[in-house]
This record gives C-alpha cells, sequence and structure tokens, in this order.
C-alpha cells in the first residue's frame, strides 16, 4: 500500500537523497529471478553507493508503488508497444516467435490482420508457443477460433 506524504510527514523522508539509480535483472546463485538496483548519492562530499537485490515479487511491488507517484512520460502510452514491456518478457517473445520459423511467422501477421487464410497447424503453434505473451494476439486468436466456428 502506497500514500502520498505532506509537509507535516516529511521527517520521513530526511536523510540521503540517492539521485542516480541503476536496475539490471538475473538471477542468483540459486537460479531465482532477482533484481539488482544500485543507487548513487552524490550531495555529499563524496559519492557513495547502495546496492539493493530484490525478489520479483518485491520488485514488482516496487515498481507498483513508483507507477503510482511517477508521471507518464510525454506522448508514451505504456498500454501499447514495447516501451512499458519487460526486457525478460520482450525475449521470451522474440525467441518464441524466432522458433516457429519464418512460415509460421508469416502466418503471425497474416492471423493480426484477420486473414482468414491462415494454415490450421499454423495456429495451433501459435496459440502454444505465443499464446498469453500478448494482448493483440490473444484476441486475434479468439476472432479465428469465433470464425473457425461459424
Amino acid at each position: 500500500m502506497t500514500t502520498e506524504t505532506t509537509n507535516a510527514d516529511a521527517r520521513e523522508f530526511d536523510g540521503a537523497i540517492h539521485d542516480q539509480a541503476d536496475a539490471r535483472a538475473g538471477a542468483n546463485r540459486a537460479g531465482e529471478r532477482v533484481f539488482r538496483i544500485d543507487l548513487t548519492y552524490t550531495r555529499g562530499t563524496a559519492a557513495s553507493q547502495t546496492t539493493l537485490i530484490l525478489t520479483q515479487a518485491a520488485a514488482a511491488a516496487l515498481r507498483d508503488a513508483l507507477d503510482a507517484y511517477l508521471p507518464e512520460p510525454e506522448g508514451i502510452n505504456e498500454d501499447r508497444g514495447l516501451y512499458g514491456a519487460d526486457a525478460y518478457d520482450l525475449q521470451r517473445f522474440a525467441e518464441a516467435y524466432a522458433g516457429l520459423g519464418d512460415a509460421v511467422g508469416e502466418q503471425v501477421w497474416d492471423l493480426l490482420d484477420g486473414n482468414d487464410e491462415v494454415n490450421p497447424n499454423a495456429v495451433r503453434l501459435i496459440r502454444e508457443r505465443l499464446g498469453g505473451m500478448n494482448r493483440e494476439l490473444d484476441d486475434a486468436l479468439e476472432s479465428y477460433d469465433a470464425e473457425d466456428q461459424d
């Protein structure tokens, strides 16, 4: 849960203000997906750095808390396009798409264009490998299924 504080509560936010941050995703020795955040404080006499390693759940909670307060960058709609996508999800999608091969990959675009001449075997592979990864593609698969029922 996040709440906005007022000036009366400002003491809660006194202390070092880290003005630079870098974040990366990876895996720890146990093979768990983790996120590393390096924070740098440069306002004092000497710069200092703090490193945080977060579980995926903790990173998601942090992202959600920040999303509630950070304004959306001008001209960017995170519900559309790749800008708001997680790099890990992009990698998974790219690998799955590449694994379809050229012929089935072309069928993805035919499916998205609403072409009803898509090979049913290609649709099966697309659903198995890419289903649940993209809202527009899932909608196209549902439309294909509805047309197939008619």
